[in-house]
């Protein structure tokens, strides 16, 4: 049950329904807040306007749906577990966007493969953006 002054979490059939009636809108979801704002920045600088970026927290995701997928009920977990549940309910051109870190997957030897599912190159998202910032200053050079 939501505290007093939070909304309640947005469940994966609520998801998938006001994508199924509004057309126009695509949906964004990452892992967390600093996901969240190194996704919209990077929209907004390439003309993205009409995304919109949401943490996995904001959406109700039975851990049993997650761990039937063999993961984890953490953040990585739901993120993916929504790429499932898009894969299976939305069709071919969901307008949904999930986005979770690589962490070990590359040592582990771990693949996710759903349409909708991009993972990162590297353990972190904020690793991008210091790779961002390190090619900015070679290029000052």
């Amino acid at each position: 049950m939501p505290g007093q002054n939070q909304l309640p979490r947005r469940t994966l059939e609520e998801l998938v329904v006001i994508h199924s009636v509004e057309p126009d809108i695509h949906d964004v979801i990452v892992e967390g807040a600093s996901d969240q704002n190194i996704v919209e920045w990077f929209l907004l600088e390439n003309g993205r306007t009409k995304s919109a970026v949401y943490e996995v927290g904001l959406f109700e995701i039975d851990p049993d749906a997650v761990k039937s997928l063999g993961l984890q009920d953490n953040n990585k977990g739901r993120v993916i577990t929504i790429a499932d549940a898009v894969a299976k309910l939305c069709g071919k051109n969901p307008r949904i966007t999930c986005v979770a870190d690589r962490d070990l997957d590359k040592v582990l030897e771990t693949e996710h493969n759903f349409p909708s599912l991009l993972i990162t190159d590297y353990a972190c998202s904020c690793t991008h953006s210091m790779e961002a910032c390190w090619a900015n200053t070679s290029d000052s050079d």
